[in-house]
């Protein structure tokens, strides 16, 4: 568990915002989607900054999908989003049209009085700072929208290196920017996506995390949604939003060799049997390290006393540095996002329904077994529990773990030998 000393001040930071949320919360499985919700709106003030490295800047926006069934906290979450923006004057819109005019903007030239043309310009939803699409399934599945999609790639590519353009028919002078824009979408969990169109880049660019709750978990945000007592916004968040509005220069020191030591072996540690995996592990590293910095801002802005650019009004320069702290945070933070990335790519791929499969994955996945070296239980582990959660038999329970690892989705291993035999058990991720 994460622990930062001295950083009090972060702490409050997130409290702050988790009271942003009006939303009934059980067992916490929202968490991963407040946690990259968190991420995406700092990002998103921080968009001028990538992190410069040799062989490809890291840029600062953190953009991701929410597989949510409809009526469950969808709105929540858009809802935060739209307040951060308005506490710093950010342009937060809903996409209602794919067209690639609407997306980019257009221009045109016209004569005047005169005689002489102008050039006029209206720019499109890439020009807004916080974009917000609901039932984005067409957009990722749909081959109408393909044009639509690749769009979306160049405008989330990395800051300043994302020129999206528009011209004339039959002119060379046309429409020309580089997006500042964070987006946010939706999908239900019923709605399959082609691995094709996930694996093509857009899912890299602003993975899926997906909320799955159980019959009594729905329950319980029933029970409790108009009983729940209101708690007030804390002023926490917004000022820090401001601070973080008004930086103008970040330096990003070189990470210290063990921190990045103990992110890499993270990284590396995620093995998987999924394609779709297998071409995320540069990104994952990104964002571990992303994060990193991220919290390190947030640390020195909550400090105070950060000296500002000399000539700029209300400026803020802030020179970081990632502690250990940050980067555990960071890491800490980014696995609960993972988790609900896994439940996504599972769920897409290889629909479970039958509810003893289930538990044994939602098993391993709230312990985060996703690896050898993570795994936390034996095979008779798993058996044991699960036969108790679900009231059956052993050897029911262990026809169906057999199916599983048929299936791919966990994998196993034996350690010992005679008496001392054991073994551990993974998700395949």
């Amino acid at each position: 568990m994460y622990r930062d000393r001295g950083g009090v001040e972060k702490m409050k930071v997130r409290e702050s915002f988790n009271s942003m949320f009006k939303i009934v919360d059980p067992n916490d499985k929202y968490k991963p989607a407040k946690i990259a919700t968190f991420y995406h709106i700092i990002g998103q003030h921080l968009i001028k900054y990538p992190i410069k490295n040799n062989l490809g800047d890291i840029d600062m926006r953190f953009n991701f999908g929410l597989c949510v069934t409809s009526g469950l906290g969808k709105k929540a979450f858009s809802n935060v989003v739209e307040k951060s923006a308005k506490e710093t004057n950010l342009k937060y819109c809903s996409i209602t049209s794919l067209h690639e005019e609407q997306l980019i903007g257009k221009a045109w030239t016209v004569k005047n009085k005169e005689g002489e043309e102008k050039f006029k310009t209206v720019f499109g939803f890439f020009n807004k700072n916080f974009l917000i699409r609901d039932d984005a399934l067409t957009l990722i599945n749909s081959p109408k929208f393909e044009i639509a999609r690749n769009y979306f790639l160049t405008a989330l590519d990395i800051y300043g290196e994302n020129t999206v353009t528009k011209k004339q028919v039959a002119e060379d002078s046309g429409l020309k920017y580089m997006p500042e824009c964070s987006l946010l979408y939706f999908i239900q969990p019923s709605e399959k996506i082609e691995t094709k169109n996930l694996s093509s880049g857009f899912f890299r660019r602003a993975p899926i995390l997906r909320i799955e709750l159980t019959d009594e978990e729905i329950d319980e945000i029933i029970d409790k949604r108009l009983v729940t007592e209101y708690i007030p916004e804390d002023s926490e968040w917004m000022k820090l939003l401001r601070n973080v509005r008004n930086v103008r220069i970040v330096k990003y020191n070189k990470i210290k060799k063990n921190i990045l030591d103990k992110v890499n072996n993270v990284v590396k540690g995620y093995r998987s049997n999924y394609t779709l995996n297998k071409t995320l592990k540069i990104t994952n590293q990104n964002n571990i390290i992303k994060f990193a910095y991220i919290n390190n801002i947030i640390y020195k802005l909550s400090e105070g006393g950060i000296p500002g650019i000399p000539g700029i009004p209300n400026s803020i320069d802030v020179n970081v540095d990632i502690r250990e702290e940050d980067a555990d945070r960071a890491i800490e933070d980014f696995e609960k996002i993972y988790s609900a990335m896994q439940t996504f790519i599972r769920g897409n791929e290889k629909e479970l329904t039958h509810p003893i499969d289930k538990e044994i994955v939602n098993l391993l996945t709230k312990e985060k077994c996703f690896s050898f070296d993570k795994s936390k239980y034996s095979s008779s582990d798993v058996l044991r529990i699960v036969s108790g959660q679900v009231g059956d038999s052993k050897e029911n329970v262990k026809k169906r773990f057999y199916n599983l690892k048929k299936m791919g989705i966990i994998e196993t291993k034996q350690m010992g030998s005679g008496k001392d035999t054991t073994s551990k058990v993974w998700l395949s991720n």
